[in-house]
């Protein structure tokens, strides 16, 4: 079960690094404005999300990494403060 996470971690962080679009057609709704109207009062505003999601993707990807990692490795040799490791980082 452990592992299985850490495989949904894996895809939920690939779809922020690859396919998930810098505006969604909610948040464009949320904040009052058009993408015209964005990209001519603050013309950086994409490429700074660009590196959010990137740098969010990357860190739940990786999570993704450790967490099979411990549940194919360290989880079954029941080294001391394995669990309560597992318990903090949840």
């Amino acid at each position: 079960m452990l592992a299985f996470c850490g495989v949904a971690l894996i895809g939920d962080g690939s779809y922020f690094i690859f396919l998930r679009p810098l505006l969604l057609p909610e948040d464009l709704r949320y904040i009052g404005a058009s993408l015209s109207q964005l990209q001519a009062t603050a013309p950086n505003l994409f490429q700074w999300l660009n590196r959010v999601f990137r740098v969010m993707g990357g860190y739940i990807l990786t999570t993704g990494i450790m967490t099979i990692y411990i549940a194919c490795t360290v989880i079954k040799r029941l080294e001391r403060g394995v669990r309560f490791l597992l318990v903090l980082r949840a």
